[in-house]
């Protein structure tokens, strides 16, 4: 029944803050246990409407005349083309481009600062200025190798026909009739060698669904304005036509220096972390730091697994309607939660404003479920006149507790009226076992020890649970 609901929740939870073109898989990027999500795509910008953009699918990269799935009017768009006034997109950048994405000069001063790619209005990704990031070497690295199960979350393969470095959440779960043959090697050259995956369009969105991220082999712009889709210094080792994946890292050597970090994905060489002379085109593929909604998790967890036991225990009671209306109450408030703890980009004074409301609400649902549940226990002992006795004691009080606005004054309040008829229900229930445990013929005998009526036998005294008191 647990695991019933605890499905349920999740499919009818609908992302109150979801931002369009932001994936819903979780990396942790450092020792902290801070996590990014990352954008759709790749990104990608249109100078004759100096519009960016990220791509329609993770798997889409422009390239060049001949390689590559992205079209404007049915006319292929190419990197070679790149200009101030291009009416095509382009996703290969000089080193820090931000503010000027069609920079192509080999002149070096022209890259002496870094302007965040990220802090562009992206049009399909929220729209919203300083909303998404360019990670570093470091938070790479720590993706790749260094958080837990690292190991276990990286591979490659061909999607929809592009090859792809795959990259899986830290809380992957695969999917039923789709597979990812991922790699334990530690180092790229190993991990992209085979590329063993591959996945059409529409198993990969189902994969993506679960938060799986790809990153194409997108190629890169020499300094000449060449497109080079494959390692450029094959023929010079005597190697194969290797594919070739270059991303940039927002880290340099120095203002003065022409070169900045990347990370390099290869089938040969295991450089991962290498750096390029900052005036090349390179990939760019921006992520945002998400929040922390693990304590929020938490309290949806217990309150899926209390608003079950007030429902089992209802439908013990031939779907008690008392029972019922706190299990209709809480039920909502809980999907709410749910909804928000899985939403990464909620914003971090929501989830701590509903992870602190949810811990009161579950607290008077609690007491209202258990103040009910004696009277249940009394009803099932056949002591039924005391147990409406107190049911009559804590109906007045009972249905303020489903009040989302309750304070806590008025929460103390309605708990001291309750412990009140709990004490006098059961000092009502002792006299009557003890009453019922004593006659005139037995050897037990009822005496008041501290004002608490007891049972006296062979000189050892008993209370109505038969616990001694010595």
């Amino acid at each position: 029944m647990k695991k019933v609901f605890l499905l349920c929740s999740l499919l009818v939870s609908m992302s109150l803050f979801a931002i369009e073109g932001a994936l819903n898989g979780r990396f942790t990027i450092n020792a902290n246990g801070d996590q990014v999500i990352f954008s759709q795509g790749n990104l990608q910008y249109q100078a004759s409407t100096q519009t960016w953009r990220f791509a329609e699918h993770q798997y889409d990269f422009v390239g060049d005349s001949v390689e590559g799935n992205v079209y404007v009017g049915g006319v292929k768009c190419n990197n070679a083309l790149i200009s101030d006034d291009y009416s095509g997109w382009i996703d290969l950048f000089g080193w820090g481009t931000g503010n000027n994405p069609t920079l192509r000069t080999t002149n070096i001063n022209d890259y002496s600062t870094f302007t965040e790619w990220g802090s562009n209005a992206i049009s399909n990704g929220g729209n919203t200025e300083n909303f998404w990031k360019t990670l570093t070497q470091d938070e790479w690295y720590y993706i790749f190798f260094e958080r837990e199960n690292a190991r276990l979350r990286k591979g490659s393969g061909y999607i929809d026909g592009t090859p792809a470095l795959i990259v899986l959440p830290d809380n992957w779960v695969q999917p039923e009739g789709i597979s990812v043959y991922v790699s334990t090697y530690e180092s790229f050259q190993h991990i992209v060698g085979d590329f063993k995956n591959t996945f059409t369009a529409a198993e990969w969105s189902v994969l993506e669904a679960n938060g799986a991220i790809c990153l194409p082999f997108a190629g890169n712009r020499d300094g000449d304005g060449s497109i080079h889709m494959t390692f450029i210094n094959y023929k010079v080792y005597g190697w194969p036509e290797y594919r070739n994946g270059e991303y940039w890292t927002p880290i340099d050597l120095g203002a003065s220096d022409e070169s900045a970090y990347i990370i390099c994905f290869r089938q040969v060489l295991d450089n991962q972390w290498v750096i390029d002379e900052k005036y090349k085109g390179l990939a760019v593929r921006l992520a945002r730091v998400a929040n922390n909604t693990s304590e929020l998790a938490e309290v949806v967890e217990e309150a899926n697994y209390l608003y079950n036991d007030i429902l089992e225990q209802a439908q013990l009671f031939d779907n008690d309607s008392i029972l019922m209306s706190a299990a209709e109450w809480f039920l909502p408030l809980i999907q709410e939660a749910d909804s928000i703890a899985n939403d990464p980009v909620a914003p971090q004074e929501v989830v701590d404003s509903l992870t602190s409301k949810l811990t009161q609400l579950m607290d008077q649902a609690d007491l209202y479920y258990h103040a009910y549940e004696i009277y249940c226990s009394l009803m099932q002992e056949g002591v039924e006149e005391i147990a409406v006795t107190y049911l009559a004691a804590i109906l007045p009080v009972l249905d303020d507790l489903l009040n989302e606005n309750l304070t806590k004054e008025e929460y103390d309040a309605i708990n001291a009226t309750i412990i009140s008829a709990y004490d006098a229900a059961m000092y009502a229930y002792e006299h009557l076992a003890i009453e019922n445990t004593c006659d005139e013929n037995d050897h037990n005998k009822k005496v008041l020890h501290n004002g608490i009526l007891t049972i006296e036998r062979n000189g050892r005294t008993f209370n109505a649970l038969g616990t001694e008191i010595k």
